[in-house]
């Protein structure tokens, strides 16, 4: 009789094990799947960040190169003023420091 219920218990019970290591097997490979596809949207958008701040440091260094060659530009002007009007009064080469440091002020204030 023990044949008998280990016999019945093997046809009853072992499909329902096999059934849930099935679904056990199915639920880990789905969750690997997962991590996968989440570890790989992650490593795509961390690549995307990167490339949009390399972009904007680029641009900004850019920006910062224009300002600095403004900035030789009028500096470079108002030498050349200061210079052809050596024989001015010094009212004049004043006024054209002024205009020089209100150009300076202008392109610093853009730079901020």
């Amino acid at each position: 009789m023990s044949d008998a219920v280990e016999k019945k218990v093997e046809e009853t019970v072992q499909p329902q094990v096999d059934a849930v290591e099935s679904k056990a097997q199915e639920v880990t490979e789905q969750v690997q799947e997962s991590s996968e596809t989440a570890q790989k949207e992650a490593t795509e958008t961390a690549e995307e960040s990167k490339d949009k701040v390399t972009e904007t440091a680029d641009e900004a260094k850019e920006d910062a190169s224009k300002k600095v060659d403004e900035v030789k530009d009028a500096a470079k002007d108002a030498k050349d003023e200061l210079t052809t009007k050596e024989g001015e009064a010094p009212a004049a080469k004043k006024s054209i420091l002024k205009r020089f440091v209100a150009k300076l002020k202008s392109i610093v204030s853009s730079i901020n």
